[in-house]
């Protein structure tokens, strides 16, 4: 099988999909990630990395894809902001002309926070018609009022409606514990799996 992930973070940035990529490898699918360029935790691009290059990439048999992206920086709100909005526009406007020509059988969003860099990952799955799975790591927008980010209902709303539309173009959504369940289903009626 062929499988696309979406992912904002990857080798060498340590999270767990790397484990899921070179797992499914080992099982022998065929595995493709787009993903932005590595800063994560420290903000900068790790060394031999900048803006455009590389853009190709293969770890341990799994092909990868770099689309640019801005660093978070020090990790204020408004920087990590348009770090997280500069994955989605990059992978939407390279990412997604990349892919008409490649071809894959199934789709997988890993949605680390915030679930809006799915949103090529949803893109993609339409593009072919395939298969979209997530697998959400922090509930949106619940995240953002928990941790006092925002407290515009407006802009809360704004961010549901965009998690919603994330999730109801899933065909299913893996969570983190079952209380995750309850918002996924608030948000997108639709089936979970706890991961």
């Amino acid at each position: 099988m062929k499988v696309l992930i979406v992912s904002q973070m990857f080798y060498p940035e340590s999270f767990q999909v790397n484990e899921l990529a070179t797992t499914l490898v080992e099982q022998g699918h065929e595995v493709l990630v787009v993903t932005g360029k590595p800063n994560y935790p420290k903000g900068d691009f790790f060394s031999g990395y900048g803006f455009l290059f590389p853009i190709f990439e293969n770890y341990k048999g799994v092909s990868i894809f770099r689309v640019p992206l801005i660093p978070r920086k020090k990790g204020k709100f408004y920087q990590l902001a348009i770090n997280y909005l500069s994955f989605v526009f990059f992978g939407i406007l390279m990412g997604i002309p990349y892919l008409i020509f490649k071809r894959y059988d199934v789709v997988f969003s890993w949605g680390t926070s915030p679930i809006t860099m799915a949103i090529p990952g949803v893109i993609a799955a339409k593009l072919k018609n395939k298969r979209h799975f997530v697998w959400v790591q922090d509930l949106w927008p619940e995240t953002l009022l928990s941790v006092g980010a925002v407290k515009s209902s407006k802009i809360l709303l704004a961010v549901g409606l965009v998690v919603r539309w994330i999730y109801r173009n899933s065909n299913l959504v893996f969570i983190q514990s079952k209380q995750f369940e309850e918002s996924v289903k608030r948000w997108g009626g639709v089936d979970t799996e706890i991961q």
